[in-house]
């Protein structure tokens, strides 16, 4: 199949409307595992360009603690990587903890077409925001329940789990521990002050 705009974007339609039959069509590829590795490291990557014009608009800052951050390009792409890592560590190995068969390769694969979708959706929104900003933060509210629905189907799939309960369980769980483990890497970073330092 030739890859275009109207492929890409009909896969990406699909992946929303069904994503249970896209998740099982994506376990059945295999791919060398570095190729997986590199997968999430480009779609990481490519994460900082809305974030990056976004912040050339109208830059958004992050508080933590009462003090003032602004990550840079370059820091916001670690971070980033950082966390998809984690969390696809924490969906493979606390997964199969809760009785799920997923695999890393199969949890990489997950979290790089999502990851896919959910940039091809901000890269919309974001031409929205040059248009029509009512719409486009209209359609910001419409895409977050609808990848949220996408990862949960993606997660349920992945570790066949009989139901979206554990799915959600598993998701919590793995977003909390890659907040945690992100939020060590901001502090060797220096993004943010170590725990004893703060007042």
């Amino acid at each position: 199949m030739t890859l275009n705009l109207q492929s890409w974007m009909r896969a990406v339609w699909t992946s929303l409307i069904a994503p249970a039959e896209v998740a099982a069509q994506m376990l059945a590829l295999r791919y060398p595992r570095h190729v997986l590795w590199t997968g999430l490291a480009l779609v990481a990557i490519l994460n900082v360009l809305p974030y990056s014009v976004v912040q050339m608009i109208a830059p958004v800052p992050i508080v933590f603690d009462q003090q003032v951050i602004t990550l840079t390009p370059f820091a916001y792409a670690v971070i980033m990587s950082a966390f998809l890592v984690l969390v696809v560590l924490t969906l493979t190995h606390l997964g199969r903890l809760m009785g799920g068969t997923g695999t890393l390769d199969g949890a990489l694969m997950m979290i790089i077409w999502f990851q896919a979708i959910n940039l091809t959706l901000k890269l919309i929104q974001l031409g929205l925001l040059f248009i029509a900003p009512g719409v486009a933060a209209l359609f910001g509210t419409m895409i977050l329940g609808a990848t949220i629905w996408v990862l949960l189907n993606f997660v349920n799939v992945l570790h066949g789990f009989a139901h979206l309960g554990k799915a959600i369980v598993l998701i919590i769980g793995a977003f909390l521990g890659a907040m945690l483990g992100t939020g060590i890497v901001m502090t060797f970073l220096g993004v943010v002050p170590p725990l004893g330092e703060m007042t």
